[in-house]
């Protein structure tokens, strides 16, 4: 398996939770995607676009610049986690797709753009595997099933399967299972996201706000009663509504994440 080349340093904390002071020493100010493509467009990727479009028919003019683009190489001297660099490659990749249709628009030949064309220079170790990892391609995938072990008294564990590639293929797997215990089914997919079905690249982030004018949830599942009533177990509550049968009505079954998956009662 090929890979990106990064070339690091080391640097006292990671991106994430480095302070203000920090992260104006090195320089630690990620690029969001927008900015990204103000960029690479009138750089050359507009260029390579325009090139495109005066060719399309031509099979030979578009194989010669199918290589071109196979030849190209990128360097970002302060890559980061590699927000340019994936961006770049994501860019090629989708215009390359373009020109393997136009030269055969019946077949589905495997991209040659490879990792191989990107190099950067990072001074945090941490950030440097990052890069790589995200160029890394999903080319199969299983969802959720229970991993199974011979050992007595096991922890269950639930797992997927991510299978990455440096090299984009034209048939990828997702391996789904109607019962989480049972056998997986094959699906063939053109892609696979981050949640391992064939869809865009779209993620769901964490809000700390609603999305509208409702009012603010402050407390989720938490009892506020001291564990007076919320630490009854099913035999204490039988015997005090035999004691108080009028209290029936205010026993409300208490159940959290951990009580459902170990079969507990409050």
């Amino acid at each position: 398996m090929t890979s990106l080349t990064v070339y690091h340093g080391r640097m006292p904390r990671r991106p994430h939770s480095v302070d203000s002071k920090t992260r104006r020493q090195f320089g630690v100010h990620y690029t969001s995607e927008v900015n990204i493509k103000k960029l690479i467009g009138p750089l050359f990727l507009d260029d390579l676009r325009a090139e495109f479009a005066g060719i399309k028919d031509s099979r030979d003019l578009l194989r010669d610049f199918h290589r071109k683009l196979c030849t190209l190489t990128f360097f970002d001297p302060a890559c980061g986690r590699g927000d340019f660099l994936v961006v770049v490659l994501r860019e090629l990749r989708l215009l390359e797709r373009e020109v393997l249709g136009a030269i055969e628009p019946e077949a589905r030949p495997e991209s040659r753009v490879s990792v191989d064309q990107f190099f950067g220079i990072e001074i945090d170790a941490d950030a440097a595997r990052a890069v790589r990892e995200a160029l890394l391609l999903i080319h199969f995938a299983h969802r959720t099933f229970p991993w199974s072990s011979e050992v007595e008294g096991a922890a269950a564990v639930h797992c997927v399967i991510i299978g990455l590639g440096a090299q984009e293929v034209s048939h990828k797997t997702i391996y789904e299972y109607a019962k989480i215990g049972g056998e997986p089914r094959a699906i063939a997919a053109s892609r696979i996201n981050p949640y391992l079905v064939d869809a865009d690249d779209v993620l769901i982030s964490r809000r700390a706000k609603p999305l509208c004018d409702v009012p603010v949830l402050w407390e989720g599942v938490h009892a506020l009663d001291t564990g007076i009533l919320s630490s009854f177990t099913e035999d204490e509550r039988r015997a005090f509504v035999a004691r108080e049968p009028q209290a029936r009505r205010w026993f409300r079954e208490c159940l959290t994440g951990s009580d459902l998956i170990h079969g507990v009662k409050r």
